[in-house]
């Protein structure tokens, strides 16, 4: 009965731990957050899931930090709950844990395109709405996953600016390294708004560095990846992305009709747009930006963590595409 009644008092403390109020976070307090708050049956789920219990997860908390302690390039301070997510996504593999964190902290240090600045300005979605391009479901699926519905909200590409896209959707998927816990996320990319005469405007080498930052990086689970209204644009970007995934991954890539989402996933994670009862797509994707806009003291801090000393000459190129002479769009690219 005591062990039951401990267990109980740890998954409420977790719960505290894995959201915005988080004591143990070094991240400023969002003011709201974007889905519902994280319930203590969620955390058991997810544990459960990911075949954890908190003890052993403490533990590779520990040695991860005697790991940062003893590398001279690494931050010692780098946040606990954002290390507990990168410990949860590789299921308690410290090896893992470390390599994807390394990797995460070399990124957010070379990458200042992506990782600097990240205040969202007006300017950057007065010409096209950039806030539309990401939806968050705000319950998690009966699985413990997250569904992440990605899309270009305008087929004009006259003001389409490949960075800035990407500088929000990383700033998205750290707000949820930072403030979720899911088991795992569903990707749906509806293709819809994916012509041809976008796809000149998208940067080749960027393209593959926010590849490798999603699907190789991240400790972010990737359950399935579902492509809706397929088009042979979305097509040539998909294959791109394939090159940095494993083929567990690749065989979770799949193509759905639009109408079979309301029965693939609850009602209350989809935008009533796609079958579902979660509110209009445009009011969670407004909500979201208001969110990142009112916090900008957390987006500033989200530009961390960064290296604070040299790589050896080992990890030289543990992230870098110096070697691929990716530099320019899809203009002169025949991408099978």
């Amino acid at each position: 009965m005591r062990q039951s009644s401990n267990k109980r008092r740890i998954y409420k403390h977790l719960v505290k731990y894995h959201t915005r109020f988080s004591a143990n976070s070094k991240m400023q307090p969002l003011s709201k957050l974007p889905f519902d708050e994280i319930t203590e049956d969620a955390v058991k789920l997810v544990y459960k899931e990911l075949g954890i219990e908190v003890e052993k997860l403490e533990n590779c908390l520990k040695l991860v930090k005697e790991w940062l302690n003893c590398e001279t390039h690494l931050p010692k301070d780098v946040d606990e709950v954002l290390m507990k997510n990168f410990i949860l996504g590789s299921k308690g593999n410290v090896e893992r844990t470390k390599e994807k964190l390394e990797k995460y902290i070399i990124a957010k240090t070379r990458m200042t395109n992506i990782y600097s600045d990240r205040v969202p300005k007006d300017e950057e979605f007065s010409l096209y709405p950039l806030q539309k391009v990401v939806f968050i479901s705000p319950k998690h699926t009966p699985d413990g996953n997250r569904i992440l519905l990605c899309r270009l909200p305008d087929r004009d590409p006259t003001h389409f600016n490949h960075l800035n896209l990407a500088r929000y959707f990383c700033l998205t998927l750290d707000l949820l390294l930072f403030h979720d816990t899911s088991v795992g996320y569903n990707f749906i990319y509806d293709a819809a708004g994916f012509s041809p005469n976008i796809l000149p405007k998208f940067n080749l080498r960027l393209l593959k560095e926010v590849s490798e930052l999603i699907y190789k990086t991240s400790p972010m689970r990737i359950k399935s990846i579902q492509l809706v209204n397929d088009t042979t644009t979305m097509s040539t970007i998909m294959n791109i992305g394939k090159a940095f995934m494993s083929q567990k991954l690749k065989d979770r890539i799949s193509c759905v009709k639009f109408e079979e989402l309301s029965k693939i996933y609850p009602k209350d994670c989809l935008p009533i747009e796609y079958g579902g009862t979660a509110g209009k797509i445009d009011d969670g994707n407004n909500n979201l930006l208001e969110i990142l806009k009112e916090n900008k003291d957390w987006c500033l801090k989200s530009e961390e963590p960064k290296l604070i000393g040299p790589i050896s000459d080992d990890k030289t190129n543990l992230y870098s595409f110096d070697d691929l002479s990716m530099n320019g769009s899809f203009r002169k690219l025949n991408v099978d």
